[in-house]
């Protein structure tokens, strides 16, 4: 006599289950299997990139090196370091110094925001020192834009800290005479101007031949004063610009 029907079917319960768990624990085995297989592929290609990308930057680097980009740069991070502080001709030999770089960095007729020659770019250096407590301009990044005959374009950004003080306010913002509240703030407070800098090389003599400078002035004045009413009030009429020109005779 056989076992039981309820014990047959209990065994073959228990076998599907058995078969069930086997083929689950195989699908598991090759779903791993499968996974470590594309990781181990993954990890390959990701190899593969970086290698190519090492490649291309050394080949990139060998046409910069070629055409005189690492040159271009050293010498706008020079030039940045050398006026960090700022320009006064009353320098003594920093000033000589100075002076002697931007003649051999930038083209006799250099063109800065629209203005021409060195000694524009002096004029506006000095007219900062003149007007601010302080200067300090500190370089955050110089990246290459263009390498096309004939020019080598270079970015900086730059953080100018200038410390604003009664002459500043006077030739700067002077509508804000009737705003005394605004001229308290004013003085004798730091100024952050955010700048960006294009930087114009020849690529045959890598001299600058062009500067193009802007200065996120609505920001600085919006951080300064902590009130955007209050900035725009000392935007209208105020000769700080975006282009940083300022106008020597105003002083």
């Amino acid at each position: 006599m056989g076992p039981p029907p309820t014990l047959v079917a209990l065994d073959r319960a228990e076998a599907q289950r058995v078969v069930r768990r086997h083929r689950s624990k195989m699908c598991m085995r090759r779903h791993r299997a499968k996974k470590k297989a594309l990781n181990a592929r993954l990890e390959e290609y990701v190899r593969e990139v970086q290698l190519e990308n090492l490649r291309l930057q050394a080949h990139l680097a060998g046409l910069y090196d070629q055409r005189g980009v690492s040159l271009c740069i050293a010498t706008t991070s020079q030039y940045t370091k050398l006026f960090e502080f700022g320009y006064s001709p009353t320098r003594g030999a920093h000033a000589r110094r100075q002076e002697a770089f931007l003649a051999e960095f930038a083209a006799p007729h250099v063109n800065y925001n629209g203005q021409i020659g060195v000694k524009h770019i002096l004029n506006q250096w000095a007219m900062y020192d003149a007007l601010f407590g302080s200067v300090h301009v500190a370089c955050m990044d110089i990246t290459v834009v263009t390498v096309d005959v004939p020019l080598i374009v270079l970015e900086a950004t730059y953080d100018a800290r200038v410390v604003v003080t009664g002459a500043a306010v006077q030739a700067l913002f002077p509508h804000l005479v009737n705003r005394p509240d605004l001229v308290d703030k004013l003085i004798g407070s730091t100024m952050l101007l955010p700048l960006r800098v294009l930087f114009s090389h020849d690529m045959a003599s890598h001299r600058v031949t062009r500067v193009q400078a802007t200065a996120s002035v609505v920001v600085a004045l919006v951080a300064l004063l902590k009130n955007v009413d209050d900035a725009d009030m000392a935007l209208q009429g105020a000769l700080l610009v975006e282009d940083l020109h300022l106008n020597l005779d105003a002083v």
